[in-house]
């Protein structure tokens, strides 16, 4: 699997405000047809590997969504789903 139009995947969510205006960015881009941002994923650009890894999920979806409704007017709508790495 790699990254394609509507699949945007990032190691971790960063809060600084560039990386906050990326994730907007992003999220915003899958806005008309649907696409899905997974945070927690390793990529290794040269093999086009990708490889979940255990994140901490306390807060995350909370500070996804306040990031959107920062971010974004209108503001986004996002599902949050944990995805289970076995780990």
């Amino acid at each position: 699997m790699e990254e394609r139009h509507w699949l945007d995947v990032k190691l971790k969510l960063n809060h600084d405000k560039h990386d906050k205006v990326e994730l907007a960015r992003d999220v915003a881009s899958f806005a008309n047809d649907g696409g899905v941002y997974v945070i927690g994923v390793l990529e290794d650009k040269p093999t086009g590997k990708l490889t979940l890894v255990p994140t901490r999920l306390a807060g995350l979806a909370e500070t996804v969504e306040q990031i959107l409704h920062q971010c974004c007017d209108p503001p986004l709508f996002v599902q949050p789903t944990v995805i289970n790495c076995g780990s």
